[in-house]
């Protein structure tokens, strides 16, 4: 099993989002998106919380994560993103990303550079700083 926290677009030029996912099904015969923000508008940055695994799907058991310790102000946020994976399409412009081959930091500068701006804009300096 393997879970990764990915920020990424779902619009058009999520392309390295699709890449990602494209690339974890060539290794796991399941791999299951839950977009944090699953109804926010397209062509902006999201967070990502993909899961992959071998052998049979398996449904998401809502009870088990029921108890879980999760802040307060996103236990909201968490179980619907839990509660709707998204199923993304077998992309044409996705690439399968390699160790010889990966431009995911290049082509994503755009969305790194709109989450950097995000959290400068947003949070207190005096935690930016420590």
């Amino acid at each position: 099993m393997l879970a990764v926290n990915l920020v990424g677009e779902l619009g058009a030029e999520g392309s390295m989002a699709a890449s990602v996912v494209k690339t974890m099904r060539q290794v796991f015969g399941q791999v299951r998106v839950f977009p944090t923000n699953p109804d926010g508008p397209r062509g902006r940055a999201v967070n990502f919380a993909i899961v992959a695994y071998d052998g049979p799907p398996r449904p998401l058991d809502l009870s088990l994560v029921r108890d879980f310790p999760v802040h307060p102000l996103t236990q909201a946020a968490v179980r619907r993103a839990l509660a709707r994976p998204l199923e993304l399409p077998n992309d044409p412009v996705a690439m399968v990303l390699t160790d010889d081959f990966n431009p995911i930091d290049f082509r994503d500068l755009k969305i790194k550079e709109s989450v950097r701006r995000q959290i400068l804009s947003t949070t207190d300096w005096d935690i930016l700083l420590r």
